[in-house]
């Protein structure tokens, strides 16, 4: 079985997950291939769903170093059939994976087995600014995961805030997983030191403080701060 295969590259879990929090070493799988169009999208080179640089899956794992492997994109359950087997041959190798995904594909319990070892799920819940709001499969996050996933809001402004706060505070889709509150630190590919605002960081904190959002999880993503000077679209 063969995925298309965007990059292979080793650095850090930069962003909340369940295992461990952020920080952990990881090797990144990026898939290749994206059903959404994303207003702030920082892997533009994963979009296209070229079919060139399709990989085995023990090519794969001949370049996993890390006993930790983030599954991203693009969008990885526009190939679920082969994620499922990846993560499986993953899982067989005491393997922790994180699957990151859009939001956009519900996956019912094709990954439940799975999910009752080392594989979980961060999954995006897109605001109205992302362009793709209408384009959650909305039941599927109280459905499919599990408590130790992980639903993730990237916000930009204080309307992004509001509208995500009105959704974890009424609860109104049952979700049981852990809610992160993800900055949009930055809006164009420049190198993150040329377009970089803490501000709305600052703001979401102070935001959450004043709300005593006790239960939601506030993530930098911490790759980008260390390696500040590189263009965001490069791997780190």
């Amino acid at each position: 079985m063969k995925l298309s295969v965007c990059s292979i590259f080793d650095s850090i879990d930069g962003e909340y997950n369940a295992f461990k929090g952020a920080g952990q070493l990881s090797t990144f799988i990026r898939l290749q291939g994206c059903n959404l169009r994303c207003t702030y999208c920082d892997t533009e080179q994963a979009q296209e769903r070229a079919s060139i640089n399709k990989m085995e899956i023990d090519d794969i794992l001949s370049h996993v170093n890390c006993s930790k492997v983030t599954i991203t994109g693009g969008e990885p359950l526009l190939q679920k059939e082969g994620v499922i087997e990846l993560c499986k041959r993953l899982t067989a190798k005491d393997i922790k994976v994180t699957i990151e995904t859009n939001g956009s594909i519900a996956f019912g319990d094709d990954f439940q087995d799975l999910m009752e070892d080392d594989v979980r799920f961060v999954v995006d819940y897109k605001l109205t600014s992302s362009g793709e709001n209408e384009s959650m499969a909305k039941d599927m996050f109280a459905d499919d995961l599990y408590e130790e996933d992980v639903i993730k809001f990237v916000i930009g402004s204080r309307d992004d805030y509001e509208e995500a706060c009105k959704l974890v505070c009424a609860n109104l889709f049952g979700w049981t997983a852990q809610i992160v509150f993800s900055p949009m630190l930055y809006k164009n590919n420049k190198t993150i030191e040329e377009h970089y605002d803490m501000a709305i960081a600052q703001d979401i904190v102070k935001w959450m403080l004043e709300d005593e959002l006790n239960d939601v999880i506030f993530s930098l993503q911490i790759h980008k701060m260390i390696w500040w000077n590189k263009p965001i679209e490069e791997e780190y």
